[in-house]
């Protein structure tokens, strides 16, 4: 440490300046009584020349611990320089240990900022508009299917002039448009607002103007604004965009502006996709038509209290449209509306165990800092001898921590970026905002803080431990190899990492065996070579359903001609996404019970020839005998007969969905199929009926050996070839269309998985570490056991159970932990329980074969030690 004067202390201040203005009031005093005063007059001249001695010794003193204070700062600025370069010099002549020590920590934080910036911008702020925070959504629910209904703009003129906890509504409306141009015809996604929307998010156009009223007047001529995204990705940025005529719907409309990036998501419709083009509202929409519904609360006003406020309007409500007298009104924060609630749990889950990863990580690194101390004993000792106390020992520990805690987060935001855009691009539909991710703004002062708390976090038990043996002790070497701390530490801190890294491997091998589950449910049918296509039907070209009806039969039967197919029908919607169907369920002649009622079914309408083509066998009855439309009948899923005519029967009953459903009779009972996704119970209960051409969109379903692209290149030409106006949609099997349905679930696992293999992966890097330092502290004991003839193989096994006695009492500890916090994860699993004792033996057993395999090389090399060597090296 360099030389400097002691720091002054305020006593020696205050005497320096006493000091220091006694002697110009004694030297002007003296040279008054030399110009002739008597001594006395001359002291009283000189101070009332001097001024107020007061204030001057106030403001003297003053300079001068200001003084002192910067040269205080500057010391310990200076020294804290020193001591970091120390530390860095120190840790640079061990790279593998630094390299190790930032490695581990880098992948940790950067898994960790990466989960962040998920979790924040896609549920704790969604939508990054002004006040973002006071945000709901608003809803009608049926309470007995929890079925939830977009409400309807008579309601939601109701609630603005009644509520008074929401300050403002604002309504989305999701549709969809026919896009023309010279290639042929596109679907796009269409969302239309109010002109006031825009002050109701805070933000402006990227690029031209906004909507203005006289936009939404009858007769107006028609404007539109392009999503962002969409523009880059469809019209590669265009400048000129402004200004342009495209056809909408066979309707010209003018581009007026580009939205923000932050309106690139807007809730509603294809929740999956990127806003596309937004439209003006009508300013008289149709009242019963319905429209996504957001609200911003009034300051102060919780959820809850604006969920209580309209429930007791809802009486008041279903007076003025009795429609609604089974709907409750919910109010939801803007996240679950806009990823779903399941998901937002998903995403905690994973953010949790990306938290149980960094403790994994963080006990980790204080094994690597441990061992660092315990090598550098007699440097430490040294110290000691010298007179550095036990502060200055720890601090240079931490200070130790602190470089690899930099040097960790500096790797973890490095790190981020390429695992947002993992995560990004691994996205599963369901969750397709995750498009939008970008590295968070504040990810770099997270991982400075993250990484400096968590290695001085870890670094600060081995630090304060190396700094209490007494020199002699540590110059003997007795704390480290004869006194029983140093290695009860390191096993405490294995015993941690066992017990975090088997809770993630449970959890991983519970979300693996739901897959499988889901894997191997029978879909009822055999979906290899079936191929679906939508074909969208503008109303503005297909004016009636015998027009729809015409151009789909002419559509079907140019399919059917094409080389490659063997059969083809149509639908409205294919499994694993098909319609819903909500209302009660009646049965003519028969009072249900309470607990026999359902109101929540999968619903499709399809061709008689459906079934043969998707090969769905019927177990009893016909389909549906020549007759179409509402009264042609009803094909029920076995899971419905059973539910209603378990011992068979079903045939011929009628039943209604609705208290203004129409009757109509069962004809056939056909085989179970996962309609609303696979896993999804209530998909089971499954309603048919034929296709009457009366719906906007149908399904081709086609059984063909030709491959998706092939096959969607020659359908557009064929469907062109009728009817240029109409867009082919999403070619695909219906292999990938069950895939796609359980891709959440497979994403979780995925990062499960991954987080649970490194964790895994650290603990068996630590009791690698903890075995192979046990070895060389105990060399001269181990040489003596094989100098009087120990069997290597006892040498081995003495090794072994040293390193499993900890890795048992931590898979004790982490099958609890496990056990006590697995309801967590019943949201995401499918057929199993969250508490399976298979998984929990098989995660235990994992964890314990984990570390045989890592107590092997120590075990090996203590076996093999010559004792000559071992004893002479003592």
């Amino acid at each position: 440490m360099k030389f400097r004067f002691p720091w002054r202390t305020r006593a020696m201040l205050a005497s320096e300046v006493d000091e220091e203005i006694a002697f110009h009031l004694a030297a002007r005093a003296a040279e008054l009584e030399r110009e002739g005063l008597e001594a006395a007059e001359a002291r009283r001249a000189a101070a009332a020349e001097f001024g107020d001695v007061a204030a001057t010794r106030a403001y003297c003193l003053d300079q001068d611990r200001a003084a002192e204070r910067e040269v205080r700062w500057t010391d310990r600025l200076a020294d804290v320089r020193q001591d970091i370069g120390l530390a860095v010099r120190r840790l640079a002549r061990q790279p593998m240990l630094l390299a190790t020590a930032a490695g581990t920590l880098g992948l940790g934080m950067g898994a960790a900022i990466a989960l962040w910036t998920v979790v924040r911008q896609v549920v704790i702020k969604p939508f990054p508009w002004r006040d973002s925070e006071r945000l709901v959504t608003l809803w009608h629910e049926i309470p007995a299917s929890q079925v939830r209904l977009t409400p309807q703009f008579m309601a939601l003129e109701f609630w603005r002039s009644e509520s008074k906890t929401l300050e403002s509504l604002e309504p989305v409306l999701p549709s969809s448009a026919t896009l023309s141009n010279d290639g042929g015809a596109e679907i796009v996604q269409v969302k239309s607002v109010a002109e006031t929307f825009f002050d109701f998010t805070g933000l402006q156009p990227a690029l031209g103007r906004r909507f203005v009223p006289a936009d939404r007047e009858e007769g107006a001529p028609r404007v539109a604004m392009i999503g962002r995204t969409w523009w880059q990705r469809r019209y590669s940025g265009d400048p000129e965009i402004v200004g342009r005529i495209v056809q909408l719907d066979n309707k010209p409309v003018e581009i007026v502006g580009v939205l923000p990036r932050e309106l690139d998501f807007l809730p509603g419709a294809w929740r999956g996709g990127v806003t596309q083009f937004l439209l003006p509202l009508p300013i008289r929409p149709d009242p019963d038509r319905n429209a996504v519904t957001l609200g911003r609360l009034r300051p102060g006003v919780g959820v809850a209290s604006a969920r209580a406020e309209l429930r007791t309007l809802d009486a008041r409500l279903a007076t003025a449209q009795k429609d609604l007298l089974e709907y409750q009104t919910r109010v939801d924060d803007a996240a679950s509306n806009q990823i779903g609630a399941r998901n937002v749990r998903t995403l905690y889950i994973l953010l949790g165990s990306v938290g149980v990863l960094l403790l994994i990580a963080c006990a980790n690194v204080a094994h690597l800092l441990l061992g660092r101390m315990i090598s550098r004993r007699s440097e430490r000792a040294v110290r000691s001898a010298l007179g550095a106390s036990r502060a200055n020992l720890a601090w240079s520990g931490l200070l130790e921590a602190g470089v690899i805690g930099v040097a960790g987060a500096a790797l973890g935001l490095a790190l981020s970026f390429p695992l947002v855009r993992l995560i990004a691009a691994n996205r599963p539909q369901e969750l397709g905002i995750l498009e939008a991710l970008h590295p968070d703004p504040t990810a770099g002062i997270i991982a400075v803080v993250l990484g400096l708390v968590v290695t001085l976090l870890a670094g600060l038990l081995p630090a304060w431990r190396g700094s209490r043996a007494a020199p002699a002790e540590l110059l003997h070497g007795g704390w480290a190899a004869g006194r029983p701390e140093g290695r009860r530490l390191r096993e405490a801190l294995l015993v941690t990492e066992v017990g975090l890294s088997l809770v993630l491997l449970v959890g991983a091998g519970l979300v693996t065996r739901s897959l499988w589950r889901l894997g191997q449910l029978d879909l009822g049918f055999n979906p290899g070579e079936i191929i679906s296509a939508q074909l969208q039907l503008p109303d503005w070209r297909f004016q009636s359903p015998v027009a729809r009806e015409a151009f789909l039969v002419q559509a079907t039967d140019a399919v059917r001609s094409m080389a490659g197919v063997e059969a083809v029908t149509r639908a409205s919607g294919v499994p694993p996404n098909v319609g819903v169907a909500f209302g009660e369920l009646e049965i003519e002649g028969r009072v249900l019970g309470e607990n026999d009622r359902e109101s929540f079914f999968a619903y499709q309408t399809v061709e008689p020839d459906y079934f043969t083509v998707m090969r769905i066998p019927l177990i009893a009855g016909g389909t549906f005998d020549g007759r179409a439309g509402t009264d042609g009948g009803y094909v029920i899923s076995r899971a419905l007969a059973d539910r209603y005519w378990p011992g068979g029967g079903a045939i011929g009953h009628r039943i209604r969905i609705g208290k203004e459903g129409r009757w109509n009779e069962i004809l056939g009972v056909a085989g179970n199929v996962p309609g609303l996704g696979v896993g999804e119970l209530r998909g089971a209960l499954h309603i048919y009926r034929r296709a009457s051409g009366g719906g906007d969109e149908a399904d081709l379903v086609v059984r063909t050996t030709m491959s998706p692209p092939a096959f969607e290149s020659a359908l557009r030409q064929v469907i062109a070839g009728i009817d240029r106006e109409v867009p082919v949609r999403g070619a695909n099997t219906l292999m990938t269309r069950f895939r796609a349905s359980t891709a959440t679930q497979r994403f979780t696992g995925a990062l499960l998985g991954g987080f649970a293999a490194f964790a895994t992966a650290l603990f068996a890097a630590g009791l690698f570490g903890v075995l192979n330092h046990a070895v060389s502290q105990r060399t001269r004991e181990i040489g003596v056991r094989i100098a009087i003839g120990a069997d290597p193989r006892r040498v081995r096994w003495l090794v072994v159970r040293q390193g499993l006695g900890a890795v048992v009492i931590g898979v004790a500890l982490g099958l609890t932990a496990a056990w006590m916090s697995a309801r967590i994860l019943s949201s995401i699993l499918f057929d199993i329980s969250p508490r399976d004792l298979v998984t929990f033996v098989v995660a235990a057993g994992v964890t314990i074969l984990v570390a045989l395999a890592a107590s092997y090389l120590p075990a090996r090399r203590a076996s093999r030690l010559d004792p000559t060597s071992a004893l002479r090296s003592e």
